[in-house]
């Protein structure tokens, strides 16, 4: 956890793991995490409460109402995620004092159940209750609450399981994406750039059309999305410099019998020739693995889990 959160929630008497602290604000349950990559929302605030429908949805209206600048939130079945953001740590942490009592006087003043109570059902807690650990996020629940949620997760398990793999029919939506990465690499290569964007689009268009054509979300889909990627935007730089140097061997001669491979082996003899294409082709390959690294962190991240409770 970052010093100056960990300075700034210690007033609350949090517990502190990594990036990761667990523990109470005017007596309601709270975790926290900060994600520092995260230029969205590298601050979340989970907040336990139990609440009606129709008290979440003027909870929902009254933040509305607040237009707080960056904040996002969504509710669920036992309390809501409050992202947070500013232009600065700093920046956010002067704010953080009002939008955390906002929040909380939202919730108070719509009948949000505190910690006393099961967030999951609304009933007071009992002997047998317990802290249980949701995914990432700590969660004291009723017993029957607890297995509720295990036996949920376990039944989504069960049916994305049962989902067909279509590894052809992914393989088909990853190939349209790579396609597509390949022009836009042509285009920007002859704009006289060469850049990760490419990479990007092959990837996420790719895993897109991958999930849309009925393939499996799974590590498969990582696996072809970024291999398609990586060895097609590689080929593309072989094969354009196969054809700039057969227009070149053209140019010396009009009547060469010549193959693009082969005018590309002659070529590849002239220092400049070979120079432009090493460099090109080492920033290609450095660009594609930048931009196909950080999207397929982000495919894995959004690969399919089994949830659990502990």
């Amino acid at each position: 956890m970052n010093k100056k959160l960990v300075e700034y929630f210690n007033k609350y008497d949090f517990t502190f793991s990594k990036n990761y602290a667990y523990g109470k604000i005017k007596d309601y349950e709270v975790n926290i995490f900060y994600q520092a990559l995260d230029n969205v929302a590298p601050v979340k605030i989970y907040i336990s409460f139990y609440a009606s429908e129709n008290e979440k949805n003027q909870m929902i209206a009254d933040l509305n109402e607040q237009k707080i600048k960056f904040l996002q939130y969504s509710f669920d079945g036992i309390g809501a995620l409050f992202g947070l953001n500013d232009i600065t740590l700093n920046g956010l942490l002067k704010k953080l004092d009002n939008i955390i009592e906002t929040i909380f006087d939202i919730i108070i003043k719509n009948n949000g159940k505190n910690s006393l109570y099961c967030p999951m059902c609304g009933e007071e807690f009992d002997d047998e209750s317990k802290v249980y650990k949701v995914n990432d996020c700590n969660f004291k629940l009723h017993k029957k609450c607890g297995s509720e949620i295990a036996e949920a997760f376990e039944e989504e398990y069960k049916e994305y399981k049962e989902l067909p793999n279509n590894y052809g029919k992914g393989f088909l939506g990853a190939l349209i994406g790579a396609v597509v990465g390949v022009v836009s690499y042509v285009i920007i290569f002859f704009v006289g750039f060469i850049s990760s964007i490419s990479s990007f689009i092959s990837i996420l268009l790719g895993s897109f059309l991958y999930k849309k054509f009925g393939g499996k979300p799974n590590y498969m889909m990582i696996i072809m999305t970024s291999v398609l990627t990586v060895a097609s935007l590689i080929l593309t730089v072989y094969l354009l410099y196969n054809v700039a140097a057969l227009g070149l061997v053209i140019t010396e001669d009009p009547n060469t019998q010549m193959t693009a491979g082969e005018a590309f082996k002659y070529m590849m003899q002239n220092a400049d020739f070979a120079a432009e294409y090493r460099s090109n082709m080492g920033m290609t390959i450095l660009f594609t693995l930048i931009g196909a690294g950080y999207e397929t962190y982000a495919l894995y991240k959004g690969v399919f889990k089994k949830r659990q409770v502990k």
